[in-house]
């Protein structure tokens, strides 16, 4: 506790006084976190990378899928909130590490982490001001993005976590994991 309240401290101080040392600190956190995003991707295609899979989740390079996927809500929220005043080649490595980011956060089946998303979403778009542009963009993209999912083989890796995983906490499967259902937590915490 006193560390997170010590670095809120410090990062405030930073924005007034050094704004370029702040873009500094976020592009090599973004940086840190897409390269545990592509180990995530990595390990959902079979490949060896950290702790690997656990119970069928990417975790990346952190201990926990859940917080691979809560990393990666943050950078695609960033990804999106630096969309705006970014030009030419830094907009199409934004999609990337966007895309990255997103398919590794797919991957944890962190429904904490999907939650958070669309909670940002929404308040982004509140934000903006632009709630029926920012929706009919959103949907258009999930559009696109399904259709390709749909037409290729890799739907069935990233999306079997996410299914496997709400199986899990609504009790619906006695796989690995179970120890996250809703009954345990009732059980807990009753």
């Amino acid at each position: 506790a006193v560390m997170i309240v010590t670095q809120v401290c410090v990062f405030t101080r930073l924005v007034d006084e050094r704004p370029p040392a702040v873009r500094h600190i976020v592009t090599w956190f973004i940086v840190g976190q897409t390269i545990s995003a592509v180990a995530g991707v990595l390990q959902l295609l079979g490949f060896r990378v950290a702790e690997g899979l656990i119970f069928g989740r990417a975790t990346g390079l952190a201990e926990h899928p859940n917080t691979l996927g809560l990393m990666a809500v943050i950078v695609i929220l960033i990804g999106l909130g630096a969309w705006k005043g970014a030009h030419g080649f830094v907009r199409i490595v934004l999609v990337g590490v966007m895309a990255l980011n997103g398919a590794a956060l797919v991957g944890t089946g962190s429904l904490s982490a999907m939650l958070a998303l669309a909670a940002g979403l929404f308040i982004g778009i509140l934000a903006a001001r632009k709630v029926i542009g920012t929706a009919v963009t959103g949907i258009l993209v999930l559009a696109l993005a399904g259709g390709a999912l749909a037409l290729s083989n890799v739907e069935q890796t990233f999306l079997d976590s996410i299914f496997f995983r709400i199986a899990v906490v609504t009790g619906q499967s006695s796989g690995g994991g179970g120890a996250a259902s809703l009954e345990v937590r009732e059980l807990t915490y009753a």
